[in-house]
């Protein structure tokens, strides 16, 4: 009997795998140059639309920017809204976008959103701008946390 108990116990403490609990990988959104800037395309599903918008510079991860617009459909060859952000010359990126879809949410099926990302760098090339991906970059323990202070908001007002 103890050892059912313990056995017990140490399901009950360590928790069991949920609808919740489950890793969904990101998916790979796609960087290219059109009218001589970033355009970054993603893979929509059915009635999925643009939930947010994550860019960080790659550096440190110290700078974070969040486009948060009113949602929109995007299509699968166009490219998403991005032109309020500056990129600069030289600085790695991290890019990211979730996707999310209202019958899915309204149906209670997990998950109701998807993550799409890309890495990459603009360069001046002999043709124009240029974009390289590159690979992320490992993380530095040592450093200390980030304080709320480095997180900027962009409402669609200013963009």
């Amino acid at each position: 009997m103890r050892k059912l108990l313990f056995i017990a116990a140490a399901l009950l403490l360590s928790g069991c795998p949920g609808p919740g609990d489950y890793y969904h990988p990101d998916y790979p959104a796609q960087v290219t140059i059109k009218d001589n800037k970033p355009c970054v395309t993603v893979q929509p599903e059915g009635d999925e639309e643009v939930y947010a918008i994550h860019i960080y510079e790659m550096a440190g991860m110290a700078r974070e920017k969040l486009f948060i617009p009113k949602s929109y459909t995007v299509r699968a060859d166009e490219c998403l809204d991005i032109a309020a952000y500056p990129f600069r010359l030289d600085t790695a990126y991290v890019f990211s976008v979730v996707l999310s879809s209202e019958k899915k949410f309204k149906k209670k099926r997990f998950p109701w959103g998807r993550g799409f990302v890309t890495r990459f760098r603009l360069s001046e090339g002999a043709h124009g701008l240029q974009v390289e991906e590159v690979e992320p970059e490992p993380p530095n323990w040592n450093l200390p946390a980030r304080s709320s202070d480095e997180f900027g908001l962009i409402s669609p007002e200013q963009q």
